[in-house]
């Protein structure tokens, strides 16, 4: 399970996508459409396998692309200081 950074900024963009800043940084990440999807998935809680589910489901792709294009995505966000895996309790 990841968490989102508390301190990042996000403002709604053009066509669904939203940007966020990373101040520590200064950093600008866009999210598309289906970024959006994953990273809201990840700020509600929901597990890595719910949010496979919620992928397939809305965008009628099979589970491995789904799964090989959230963990690109994933791998940008922990890279770029968005989100941390979360510590278990």
């Amino acid at each position: 399970m990841y968490t989102i950074n508390p301190k990042i900024f996000q403002t709604p963009i053009a066509d669904n996508n939203i940007l966020l800043l990373e101040p520590g940084a200064g950093l600008y990440f866009e999210l598309n459409e289906t970024s959006v999807l994953i990273y809201q998935a990840i700020a509600d809680g929901l597990a890595i396998e719910d949010i496979l589910d919620k992928l397939t489901e809305e965008y009628q792709i099979n589970q491995l692309d789904a799964q090989a294009d959230m963990a690109a995505l994933i791998e940008q966000l922990l890279d770029n200081n968005i989100i941390s895996q979360a510590k278990e309790a």
